[in-house]
């Protein structure tokens, strides 16, 4: 191990870019605690799953014996798949700021989040609207270090999600050719970034990454 950073906590552990992210944290830290409502297949052996639905955190304050060094945040759905705004909402920026809430309150000083191209809390896109409120309160919170990534579409396979597999189809092949602020990335290039962002020791203040600086 090359880091400071023992622990990790990985939220969204089972979605595209966190099942690919997970065995590079568990490589480069002694812990890794997995939050979520199901276990996560092939988990490496210094994981440990967490049950919630992340409205209650008694469990972890039993299963934790201290907070883990940095939070990772690969965790969202689509609104078609919420069923509704709302649902969404809570989905999208309810839960995953309860869980940065939680675990600031108790030690943790860095926070990396997967947000979304285009995410800005005054965008008349509901979509982007939600992705840049929870951006903005993460801002809030007391952390000596926030990294932010702003990918554009994610190539890999999305499962339950037909409309992001057609747009693969379509835009997969000319990536190369599109800007990097438009560019599709491939969910293990974009893993492989937000592990780097959670480990590197020179990671204060607050950094937004999106188009060529997601693919450098």
């Amino acid at each position: 191990m090359s880091t400071n950073i023992k622990s990790a906590m990985l939220m969204g552990a089972t979605g595209l870019v966190g099942s690919a992210a997970l065995p590079l944290l568990a490589e480069q830290c002694e812990n890794v605690w997995l939050p979520g409502r199901r276990l996560p297949e092939e988990a490496p052996s210094n994981s440990e799953f967490i049950a919630t639905d992340f409205t209650d955190f008694t469990a972890f304050d039993k299963q934790l014996n201290e907070a883990p060094d940095v939070l990772c945040i690969a965790f969202g759905t689509t609104i078609k798949q919420a069923g509704s705004q709302a649902r969404f909402q809570e989905i999208d920026y309810d839960y995953p700021l309860a869980l940065a809430r939680w675990a600031v309150g108790r030690g943790t000083q860095r926070v990396c989040l997967i947000s979304a191209v285009g995410a800005n809390a005054q965008s008349k896109v509901f979509y982007n609207r939600v992705k840049g409120a929870l951006e903005d309160a993460l801002y809030e919170l007391p952390l000596r270090s926030l990294h932010i990534l702003r990918p554009s579409l994610l190539l890999g396979p999305h499962a339950q999600r037909p409309m992001e597999s057609i747009s693969q189809k379509i835009f997969g092949p000319i990536a190369p050719l599109l800007p990097a602020s438009i560019r599709p990335i491939e969910a293990k290039q974009l893993a492989q970034k937000l592990v780097a962002c959670a480990i590197k020791p020179a990671g204060e203040g607050r950094v937004i990454l999106e188009g060529k600086s997601l693919f450098n």
